[in-house]
Protein backbone atom coordinates (compact mmCIF):
# COMPACT_ATOMS: atom_id res chain seq x y z
CA UNK A 1 0.00 0.00 0.00
CA UNK A 2 1.31 3.37 -0.61
CA UNK A 3 0.10 7.05 -1.38
CA UNK A 4 1.18 7.99 -4.98
CA UNK A 5 1.70 12.07 -5.40
CA UNK A 6 -0.20 13.44 -8.07
CA UNK A 7 1.92 13.72 -11.04
CA UNK A 8 2.97 9.85 -10.59
CA UNK A 9 1.28 7.02 -12.97
CA UNK A 10 0.32 4.37 -11.48
CA UNK A 11 1.51 1.44 -13.29
CA UNK A 12 5.11 3.25 -13.30
CA UNK A 13 5.30 3.41 -10.06
CA UNK A 14 4.43 -0.24 -9.34
CA UNK A 15 6.69 -1.37 -11.62
CA UNK A 16 9.38 0.26 -10.73
CA UNK A 17 8.71 -0.41 -6.91
CA UNK A 18 8.19 -4.00 -8.34
CA UNK A 19 11.82 -3.67 -10.35
CA UNK A 20 13.93 -2.89 -7.10
CA UNK A 21 12.57 -5.08 -4.63
CA UNK A 22 12.96 -8.16 -7.40
CA UNK A 23 16.99 -7.13 -7.54
CA UNK A 24 17.31 -6.37 -3.68
CA UNK A 25 15.69 -9.86 -3.25
CA UNK A 26 17.92 -11.40 -5.71
CA UNK A 27 20.96 -9.98 -4.26
CA UNK A 28 19.67 -11.20 -0.70
CA UNK A 29 19.40 -14.30 -2.14
CA UNK A 30 22.77 -14.35 -3.98
CA UNK A 31 24.50 -13.54 -0.76
CA UNK A 32 22.74 -15.61 1.67
CA UNK A 33 20.37 -18.65 -0.07
CA UNK A 34 21.62 -19.27 -4.02
CA UNK A 35 19.70 -22.62 -3.62
CA UNK A 36 16.65 -21.14 -2.79
CA UNK A 37 17.06 -18.56 -5.36
CA UNK A 38 17.03 -21.38 -8.05
CA UNK A 39 13.46 -21.89 -7.29
CA UNK A 40 12.47 -18.15 -8.58
CA UNK A 41 14.33 -19.30 -12.19
CA UNK A 42 12.36 -18.82 -15.63
CA UNK A 43 13.00 -20.02 -18.90
CA UNK A 44 12.26 -16.44 -20.30
CA UNK A 45 13.63 -14.15 -22.95
CA UNK A 46 13.40 -10.97 -20.52
CA UNK A 47 14.53 -12.66 -17.35
CA UNK A 48 16.15 -14.88 -15.43
CA UNK A 49 14.00 -15.20 -12.59
CA UNK A 50 9.97 -14.66 -11.68
CA UNK A 51 9.61 -12.92 -8.11
CA UNK A 52 6.39 -11.82 -8.38
CA UNK A 53 2.97 -13.13 -10.28
CA UNK A 54 2.77 -11.81 -13.13
CA UNK A 55 -1.19 -10.69 -12.96
CA UNK A 56 -1.05 -8.33 -10.04
CA UNK A 57 -4.28 -6.32 -8.94
CA UNK A 58 -4.03 -2.78 -8.22
CA UNK A 59 -6.79 -0.86 -6.84
CA UNK A 60 -7.49 2.77 -5.02
CA UNK A 61 -8.74 3.05 -1.71
CA UNK A 62 -11.87 5.21 -1.50
CA UNK A 63 -12.00 5.24 2.17
CA UNK A 64 -10.30 5.04 4.98
CA UNK A 65 -12.17 1.75 6.44
CA UNK A 66 -11.80 -0.06 3.05
CA UNK A 67 -7.78 0.77 4.00
CA UNK A 68 -8.04 -0.59 7.41
CA UNK A 69 -9.87 -3.67 5.82
CA UNK A 70 -7.49 -4.44 3.17
CA UNK A 71 -4.71 -3.58 6.06
CA UNK A 72 -6.11 -6.01 8.41
CA UNK A 73 -6.65 -8.84 5.27
CA UNK A 74 -2.51 -8.26 5.16
CA UNK A 75 -1.79 -8.42 8.20
CA UNK A 76 -3.71 -11.59 8.25
CA UNK A 77 -2.01 -13.22 5.74
CA UNK A 78 1.02 -15.13 7.46
CA UNK A 79 -1.12 -16.15 9.94
CA UNK A 80 -3.83 -18.13 7.28
CA UNK A 81 -3.74 -22.03 7.11
CA UNK A 82 -2.08 -21.76 3.12
CA UNK A 83 1.16 -20.22 4.71
CA UNK A 84 1.16 -20.64 8.36
CA UNK A 85 4.33 -18.55 8.75
CA UNK A 86 2.65 -16.96 12.41
CA UNK A 87 0.53 -17.29 15.41
CA UNK A 88 -0.64 -14.09 15.13
CA UNK A 89 0.41 -10.56 12.44
CA UNK A 90 2.24 -9.74 14.87
CA UNK A 91 4.65 -12.29 15.48
CA UNK A 92 5.30 -12.33 11.53
CA UNK A 93 8.71 -10.56 11.70
CA UNK A 94 8.18 -8.64 7.52
CA UNK A 95 4.40 -7.56 8.46
CA UNK A 96 3.74 -4.21 10.00
CA UNK A 97 1.36 -5.55 12.16
CA UNK A 98 3.48 -5.44 15.10
CA UNK A 99 3.97 -1.50 14.13
CA UNK A 100 0.84 -0.78 14.10
CA UNK A 101 -0.38 -3.01 17.35
CA UNK A 102 2.93 -2.53 19.63
CA UNK A 103 4.51 0.99 18.37
CA UNK A 104 7.74 -1.29 17.86
CA UNK A 105 8.86 -0.33 14.17
CA UNK A 106 12.02 -2.23 13.10
CA UNK A 107 11.40 -0.94 9.87
CA UNK A 108 11.23 2.93 9.60
CA UNK A 109 7.31 2.69 8.60
CA UNK A 110 5.82 6.12 9.08
CA UNK A 111 1.69 6.36 9.07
Amino acid sequence: MWFMMPDNNQENVQRNFMKFKTQQMKFDLLKNDKEYLQKFKVAAVDRAYQIWERLLRSFEFYSRQMVWQKLNCIHNNPCNEKWNLAASPEEYRFSSARFYLTGHNEWGISN
